[in-house]
């Protein structure tokens, strides 16, 4: 009997172990289907929810927009109502980002590679991280993720997907958290991605009255946030022309020079 019982531990260990490796066998295809491409468009539409107490606190939305091809042609959106629209774009020769809540550019030699335009992103408060532009510019969840569960099936505008979610390794900025991919069956391109952060440090600002006057002060509460992406549109390989990495700047915009403007 003990034979038995330790030979359905093994073997439930190493059904548990495969499920686990498809999980991550599943993204290795997400990453190869990316770096196989030549050229790429999606449109995306987003939200980020703040929950205290299990009670929604706020909610906002985005709207992007991603055009690429190799080896460094990108033009990327980011527009929502907290910040207005980024708009960086490079031709392969020269890159420029626009800040429609400043009204200002800046014109900088185009990077080598996507790893590099989208790392400069971040100067500019856009973050791709464990999403299709950080996986177009080369790189993987793999670094951030220590599990992935058995892949299981649900549909995003029609499209049959594999639905995967990766646990996050410990991290300062959470107590917990874990992003769920939706990878379309036929491609192994992303159709939608959460990213579920618990137990965030957020400082509040208080006001209590002291003595008959008003005394604020800071504290910090947890918050729980979630980031939905769903890409609404997307077209492998598409052919695209010079005016696909272009964006109008308004005439009333002023040019700025980055040194000063980044502080380098």
């Amino acid at each position: 009997m003990q034979r038995l019982l330790l030979a359905l531990v093994l073997v439930g260990m190493a059904v548990a172990g495969a499920r686990a490796e498809d999980g991550k066998a599943l993204m290795g295809k997400v990453y190869a289907a990316y770096a196989g491409l030549r050229s790429y468009t999606q449109t995306v539409s987003g939200s980020v929810v703040e929950r205290i107490g299990g009670q929604t606190r706020g909610v906002a939305g985005q709207t992007a927009e991603v055009h690429y091809e190799k080896p460094n042609r990108l033009y990327v959106t980011v527009t929502s109502p907290q910040t207005g629209t980024v708009a960086a774009f490079s031709n392969g020769r020269e890159m420029t980002v626009y800040r429609s809540r400043y009204d200002t550019y800046m014109k900088f030699p185009a990077p080598p590679t996507a790893a590099e335009f989208v790392k400069s992103l971040g100067k500019f408060g856009v973050v791709a991280q464990l999403d299709a532009l950080d996986f177009l510019a080369g790189n993987t969840a793999d670094s951030f993720v220590s599990s992935y569960s058995s892949p299981t099936t649900a549909k995003v505008n029609g499209v049959v997907c594999y639905v995967v979610t990766g646990t996050l390794k410990p991290m300062r900025s959470a107590r917990s958290a874990r992003i769920t991919y939706w990878v379309d069956q036929r491609s192994h391109l992303i159709r939608k991605l959460q990213l579920e952060k618990n137990g965030v440090p957020t400082p509040v600002r208080v006001v209590r009255t002291v003595k008959g006057k008003q005394v604020a002060s800071v504290r910090v509460i947890l918050v729980d946030n979630s980031v939905t992406e769903t890409i609404q549109e997307m077209q492998p390989n598409p052919s695209l022309s010079d005016a696909a990495f272009s964006y109008r700047i308004p005439p009333s915009a002023t040019q700025q020079d980055p040194a000063k403007a980044l502080g380098q």
